[in-house]
């Protein structure tokens, strides 16, 4: 009977914990935005590209995604969001593409030794 008593102890602890880490893995989701903008430019001196929002559909009801009309800057990425774009294959200037605004909130390790929270955001186009 005591063995069993442990048993529930441990099994409870055991739920409790997966609740707890399931919890915590919930927290740090991708929120994704698919979006079509239209390119309007490309920054200098640090080469970026600019672009009108023409359509917004977020993935998630709580993503914060940019507003149609918005102008946005950013690197294009790979649709993997590995790689940045070479410049020589960037959309051109008046060009309507599809992209994935996608970000992912937590704490970023800072060379002051301290953590502190951070947005990591990506900019992949969409494969055409």
């Amino acid at each position: 009977m005591i063995v069993m008593e442990h048993y529930r102890k441990f099994a409870s602890l055991g739920v409790a914990c997966l609740l707890a880490t399931s919890q915590a893995a919930m927290a740090a989701q991708w929120q994704i935005c698919q979006m079509r903008v239209e390119i309007t430019g490309v920054t200098k001196p640090v080469p970026q590209l600019q672009a009108k929002v023409r359509q917004v559909t977020p993935k998630q009801a709580d993503a914060e995604c940019p507003q149609v009309g918005d102008t946005i800057t950013f690197d294009p990425e790979t649709p993997d969001y590995q790689n940045n774009v070479p410049r020589k294959r960037w959309p051109k200037i008046g060009q309507t593409v599809r992209m994935r605004y996608q970000y992912l909130d937590g704490f970023c390790h800072h060379e002051e030794g301290q953590d502190a929270p951070c947005r990591i955001k990506h900019y992949p186009l969409d494969a055409s």
